[in-house]
């Protein structure tokens, strides 16, 4: 097999295309969003080198039921995503497994929501 006829400083002259980046956005709960006592994942995966090529876009909102998170789906179809990230349900099974976990998320919302209001 011969090689082509190319100067030999025409690669030299190419530059390097620049992939444009991946928006990833990240629906769900405490888990997604990261704050409190939560493992923040997505900044993790900013901090991560090999991440560099992606976009992330945290739709996550602590103490959220499935119900909550797909009233924000708009909110993430805007950011255009190139990819989606869901991870929903967590709370939606812990109201289901006792009356008294139900009672105690509605009283720590609404006590969170008495604190927020005190300090405006």
């Amino acid at each position: 097999m011969t090689k082509p006829d190319l100067p030999s400083d025409s690669l030299s002259s190419v530059s390097p295309v620049k992939a444009e980046a991946v928006a990833v956005a990240c629906l769900g709960s405490s888990s997604t969003a990261g704050k409190g006592q939560a493992f923040n994942w997505i900044s993790e995966l900013e901090r991560n080198p090999r991440n560099r090529r992606f976009r992330f876009h945290n739709f996550g909102v602590g103490g959220d039921l499935a119900y909550n998170a797909l009233r924000r789906l708009p909110g993430l179809i805007a950011c255009c995503p190139d990819k989606v990230v869901v991870w929903i349900g967590s709370n939606d099974a812990l109201a289901l497994v006792s009356p008294k976990v139900q009672r105690f998320l509605s009283n720590l919302k609404a006590s969170s929501l008495r604190a927020f209001a005190n300090m405006v």
